[in-house]
């Protein structure tokens, strides 16, 4: 080791062979931060309350088979068979297009909300 090297950082160790039987170094966990209500708890307990009110005023569709146009449809536009319909609230302010396929193109639904949109 360079002499400039060893004023730094001290006269390196001998080649001795560390105790196997000494218990290892202490260390301590690092500092973990706790999402007790999500990682994005950003709803004020109004839009909580309303959204749970939503989901038990809608619930889930049971399965269902699906009429044969639905399956005709499906079959002939794929994913394009699928769009949103209009959000039954004042709150939404925007515009939806339900894209239909062109030819060799993805169908892509695109929503777009105003700034005045309530969030």
């Amino acid at each position: 080791m360079p002499s400039w090297l060893r004023q730094h950082f001290g006269k390196p160790s001998s080649n001795a062979e560390p105790d196997v039987n000494a218990p290892p170094p202490e260390w301590t966990a690092a500092p973990e931060q706790s999402y007790a209500d999500g990682l994005y708890n950003e709803a004020s307990d109004a839009d909580y309350e309303a959204a749970e009110q939503f989901c038990s005023d809608h619930p889930p569709d049971l399965p269902k088979l699906l009429p044969s146009h639905a399956i005709d449809r499906i079959s002939a536009v794929g994913c394009a068979a699928w769009g949103l319909d209009w959000p039954n609230s004042r709150r939404f302010i925007g515009r939806i297009s339900n894209a239909s396929k062109a030819k060799g193109r993805q169908a892509v639904t695109r929503v777009e909300t105003e700034d005045t949109c309530i969030k």
